[in-house]
């Protein structure tokens, strides 16, 4: 069993080698020459340019904060032995390229599958050695046939478009894509990804440039997802250097909470009160911050979840009734009670109610 996997392996590898001799290739007509390193391929141009498919898994992949789909019976047209998917709003894919000297008309597109609905846009940004390259500029991928669970269906996998004129340079270089959010412009179509920060089906990446190769030294790193806000938009908001999305494990970040007037910060929703807030990114992270208006106490004796912020007991100032006059603040001691009282629930006046029993 194990001589007859190991053959067909070698006919599969020759199959995606001699696939390559005699086509032609979107970055520029293809000599025939090529090579496939660890199900990641490269094809030598005429001119002079070498293109790169990296494939999950084969030499060039790092890592992906999504799950890596192997042998797939139902949506096949993929190349290699599978594709990255789960890519949803904060998650990413990471992979190291190498440069022989530096360069700075390399081409970057991916090789993708996206079939939810056919009204869906995902937008695709380039990070290059930390920087993104493309930003408020997406590489636009819309919806693929999906066809029948099966058949190779053409159409199901397709190529996006490239971001073009980038810098790689000399030694290795690290890329990662990941989902945009907001408005953006492409190939000079303004649109809006309908799904935030998401990315479609990854089947490979596709990288184009003069003396490039996939892989390199830069050693793996994990990345974990960030994500901050305010609790409350009209008390206050929260500034950083650092965007939401995926990060670079220690990478360090700092949040700053700004009240808005008539109001003041109290603590993030860890139970942190520094502001600004330093750390080193060690796990995903959500925070929000938490502001109460100036010159509030709360009653005392309030007991709970709503008071804390974690399981440590971190104090949390519950603010709902801020202003609440001795009319508004009621104690409820059963349902019937509560019915009747319905209308101080609905109504907008700040308000203290007490459930005893």
């Amino acid at each position: 069993m194990k001589k007859t996997k190991k053959i067909i392996g070698l006919l599969a590898a020759l199959a995606l080698t001699f696939g390559a001799i005699g086509c032609s290739s979107d970055d520029g007509d293809n000599t025939g020459g090529g090579s496939d390193t660890g199900n990641s391929q490269a094809t030598q141009n005429k001119d002079g340019t070498t293109t790169l498919k990296i494939e999950e898994n084969g030499t060039g992949f790092a890592s992906t904060t999504g799950s890596v789909k192997s042998g797939d019976t139902n949506w096949i047209g993929y190349s290699g032995d599978g594709y990255v998917e789960s890519l949803t709003s904060g998650k990413n894919v990471v992979y190291i390229v190498s440069a022989k000297e530096k360069i700075t008309n390399a081409k970057i597109a991916v090789h993708y599958g996206m079939w939810n609905t056919q009204s869906m846009v995902r937008g695709v940004l380039v990070k290059v050695n930390g920087t993104t390259v493309n930003e408020g500029k997406a590489i636009k991928t819309v919806y693929t046939m999906k066809g029948t669970k099966g058949q190779n269906i053409e159409g199901r996998w397709i190529d996006s478009g490239f971001v073009t004129d980038i810098t790689l340079n000399a030694g290795s270089n690290e890329i990662i894509i990941e989902g945009a959010t907001g408005s953006q412009t492409y190939n000079g179509e303004t649109y809006t990804p309908t799904d935030a920060g998401c990315l479609p089906n990854i089947d490979y990446l596709i990288v184009n440039g003069k003396d490039i190769s996939a892989g390199g030294t830069i050693s793996e790193s994990s990345y974990y997802t960030l994500s901050y806000n305010t609790e409350n938009p009209t008390a206050g908001s929260v500034e950083s250097t650092t965007t939401n999305g995926s990060i670079k494990e220690k990478t360090s970040i700092s949040l700053i909470a700004t009240p808005n007037t008539g109001w003041i910060f109290e603590c993030w929703s860890d139970g942190t009160t520094a502001n600004p807030y330093t750390f080193s990114l060690e796990k995903d992270t959500y925070l929000f911050a938490h502001f109460i208006p100036e010159n509030y106490t709360a009653p005392n004796g309030l007991v709970g979840y709503a008071s804390i912020t974690t399981d440590s007991g971190d104090g949390y100032t519950i603010s709902g009734g801020a202003g609440a006059s001795a009319a508004n603040t009621v104690t409820i001691a059963s349902y019937e009670e509560l019915v009747t009282k319905k209308d101080l629930l609905s109504s907008d006046e700040p308000k203290i109610i007490t459930i005893s029993g």
